[in-house]
């Protein structure tokens, strides 16, 4: 079997491109060829928002006969300006199977955004033979919302590291930070909780919103860390960390930074927003707060310190279904189902 991964790939600077790569290193007795874009290290490199893209990827599948195309979607990779209509056409006219996972999924379709987003993802299942989803919510709504079938669920994929998370009140705020991801709200929720040490990491999305979070933490005792940050500096920022908070007012997606943070068996506090709370609530990793509402932020990261044994063991739970060998074994055998059923 022969499949081909659409997606970015590193040393692009992206968690989805971080997320294929261990994808593929734990598809076992499989051929995989990597297909990304220009700035990705992969076998092809193509341009993924050109209106030529299904022609690039019949090439490929022709010259290295191709069994199954697999796609890692989020909605910017494929024409910010054309709707995605590159990744749909191919999704049309591209024959063999076709799987997608979505990285979000579109819930509530409030203002233009996300009616347009709603509206790509009802065309991309139309057309993929497969759609994968990180939560059971998600494929729940998908086959509800489109009358289908095609979606089931595969864990977004959890690294078995052995970490003990040290003695202390110290909490992190990682990721790509953006309006959507609520840093300011945990900046004010600290007022609840002074005792405690933040750390804000990650690269903002504009300058704008950089200077936003160092206005908003000065004069308070918050290390920011603001740029790329490297796997060997993530590393030591989650080994310092004893919960991570993720205060998300947007999350449409399964959140990799919950995953680096379970990963480490880290407790989290998540807000109830999306779909990023929904591991949390099924295997109580962590505690949910409501979204916005900087007094419950503070308050969640108290009731976790009181129960952090009991959050830890449900993260055990969670590794023994999520870790990425299982991720592996149940992507090649949705692969195996989809051939046969599209043969």
């Amino acid at each position: 079997m022969k499949i081909g991964i659409i997606s970015k790939f590193l040393p692009e600077r992206d968690g989805i491109a971080i997320y294929t790569e261990n994808l593929s290193k734990n598809l076992k007795n499989v051929e995989i060829i990597r297909i990304g874009t220009r700035k990705s290290k992969a076998d092809y490199t193509i341009n993924f928002d050109s209106l030529d893209f299904h022609k690039e990827l019949k090439k490929i599948i022709n010259q290295e006969n191709l069994d199954i195309l697999h796609f890692q979607y989020i909605a910017p990779w494929y024409g910010r300006f054309t709707l995605n209509y590159p990744i749909i056409k191919a999704l049309k006219k591209i024959k063999i199977p076709k799987i997608v996972t979505l990285h979000e999924v579109q819930y509530k379709a409030k203002g233009l955004k996300t009616k347009l987003l709603r509206f790509i993802e009802k065309k991309i299942v139309k057309y993929a033979d497969r759609i994968i989803t990180h939560t059971d919510q998600q494929a729940e709504f998908i086959n509800k919302r489109y009358y289908t079938e095609k979606a089931s669920r595969i864990y977004m994929g959890i690294h078995l590291k052995t970490h003990t998370p040290i003695k202390g009140k110290n909490l992190l705020l990682f990721g790509m930070l953006s309006e959507g991801k609520g840093i300011i709200d945990l900046i004010k929720a600290r007022e609840f909780i002074p005792n405690y040490q933040l750390k804000i990491a990650g690269r903002a999305v504009t300058k704008e919103y950089k200077e936003k979070i160092l206005n908003a933490k000065k004069n308070k005792d918050i290390e920011t860390k603001l740029g790329w940050i490297s796997e060997e500096e993530k590393d030591i920022l989650y080994r310092w960390a004893n919960i991570v908070v993720l205060p998300y007012r947007w999350a449409p997606y399964q959140s990799a930074v919950l995953h680096d943070a379970l990963s480490y068996s880290l407790p989290v506090v998540v807000t109830k927003v999306g779909a990023v709370w929904e591991i949390v609530d099924k295997f109580k990793c962590g505690v949910i707060a409501k979204s916005g509402n900087p007094e419950s932020i503070a308050m969640g990261i108290k009731k976790l310190f009181l129960d952090y044994d009991h959050y830890r063991k449900g993260i055990e739970k969670y590794k023994k279904e999520a870790n990425w060998l299982e991720n592996g074994k149940k992507h090649i055998k949705l692969y195996e189902t989809t051939l046969k059923s599209c043969k």
